[in-house]
């Protein structure tokens, strides 16, 4: 995996959890719908997300995160290999979507049950 796909696998066990508010969910979706699908890019812009003081919460848990998926690589992170050494099907000279829409679907799972949570919650 390389060390751009580990920033999203971190961040989307980030997004996950408990730690993102509702309203920055809305804006990260808003956010990575408009990203292109390079998981090099992808990655900077969460980074870039990441940098408010008010966020230093969620840039920690999503480091602590990377370091581990990191430390339990048993392969060489900086090459682009999948489960059992195989190769991606999407050729070198073109980006592979599966970032983006893996931190999409994690970002609107979240929405979804933070939205069902509140409305649970609201109920008599």
């Amino acid at each position: 995996m390389s060390v751009y796909r580990n920033s999203v696998e971190s961040f989307v066990n980030v997004i996950e959890s408990d730690l993102i508010s509702s309203k920055d969910l809305a804006e990260l979706e808003e956010l990575v719908s408009q990203l292109p699908e390079e998981d090099e890019e992808i990655s900077k812009a969460i980074e870039n997300w990441l940098k408010p003081e008010s966020r230093s919460q969620i840039q920690q848990a999503y480091e602590d995160r990377l370091e581990a998926l990191i430390d339990a690589s048993d392969i060489d992170i900086d090459k682009s290999l999948g489960l059992a050494g195989s190769q991606s099907r999407t050729p070198s000279n073109q980006p592979s979507p599966v970032s983006k829409v893996l931190l999409l679907n994690a970002i609107r799972r979240r929405r979804r049950k933070s939205t069902s949570s509140s409305t649970s919650s609201a109920k008599p």
